[in-house]
């Protein structure tokens, strides 16, 4: 498994630690951003930045979970991240 696969919060079983307090760094990946927002919530995160994969920023909507996550996410390209 190499470490984007580990920090991209799309496997809840990969991704247990206790956030409370901190700001989640998380990989984009093969899920919604707003459900990685979710579970960085979930586990006590006071805000996300995701990291994309390949090149600049991409747009985020508030898909699936969006409606749950109350704390700030923002997206970085590859390069800043």
């Amino acid at each position: 498994i190499s470490i984007e696969t580990i920090t991209d919060a799309c496997e809840d079983s990969l991704w247990t630690q206790d956030l409370t307090g901190k700001i989640a760094v998380i990989w984009r990946g093969g899920c919604e951003f707003s459900c990685k927002a979710e579970r960085a919530q979930n586990r006590g995160a006071i805000g996300v930045i995701i990291i994309n994969h390949t090149g600049d920023a991409a747009g985020m909507s508030g898909g699936t979970c969006g409606l749950n996550v109350t704390i700030p996410v923002i997206m970085i390209g590859r390069e800043d991240g």
